[in-house]
């Protein structure tokens, strides 16, 4: 004999179906689906107003908030430290920067660093400091010729080194005095010899 299931159990067993289906059920809405995703309104605007990336997959920066393309102007060096809401990247002009002792007079621009905290001064209207060294050139010619190297006199006895221009017009005009005096004359006395010996060992 089958088990008998009373009226009563049949009641309770169908009040709480429905209890447990009411607390997942989900009103079916005119025009919409099960398998629909929507999303309300304010999550649509967010979406609309997301920035499209370029070929690279970068923000155009037309997208990018005013501030972020901004270049904001202060009178001193006082001023730029006592700007709040600083971000990575931003960019400020100081219209007198003589308070930093890397500049003398005139403007500087400084870009924040967020990881320190600190302004790298970018450009100055000066010039930016740039110490340059030998050692930290590339590609110098192991052929260097330096003012040092010149030879300004007529006893070196170097082989590597240059005469300077004004001992080659010692030299032209020793020749010029030289010829002169053979030019002039015929036969040379012991007296022209004497004067042209000057002019060679002079």
């Amino acid at each position: 004999m089958g088990n008998i299931i009373f009226k009563e159990d049949l009641k309770n067993v169908l009040s709480d179906y429905k209890t447990h289906s009411d607390s997942i059920y989900v009103a079916k809405v005119s025009g919409k689906g099960l398998s629909t995703e929507d999303f309300t309104t304010a999550e649509k605007n967010k979406l609309a107003s997301a920035a499209t990336l370029d070929a690279n997959n970068k923000i155009p920066l037309a997208n990018l908030p005013a501030e972020f393309n901004a270049v904001t102007t202060v009178a001193d060096i006082a001023a730029r430290n006592a700007l709040t809401g600083n971000y990575d990247g931003r960019n400020v002009f100081v219209t007198d920067a003589s308070s930093d002792n890397t500049v003398s007079s005139g403007w500087a621009i400084y870009k924040y660093t967020a990881s320190n905290t600190s302004w790298v001064k970018i450009a100055e209207g000066e010039s930016l400091d740039l110490v340059l060294d030998w050692s930290n050139v590339q590609n110098v010619p192991n052929n260097i010729l330096y003012k040092t190297d010149v030879k300004n006199n007529l006893t070196s006895t170097d082989t590597d080194k240059p005469l300077s221009a004004n001992q080659g017009k010692v030299l032209k005009d020793a020749i010029d005095t030289i010829n002169t005096t053979i030019g002039a004359s015929s036969t040379l006395s012991s007296s022209d010899i004497s004067t042209m010996m000057g002019e060679i060992f002079a």
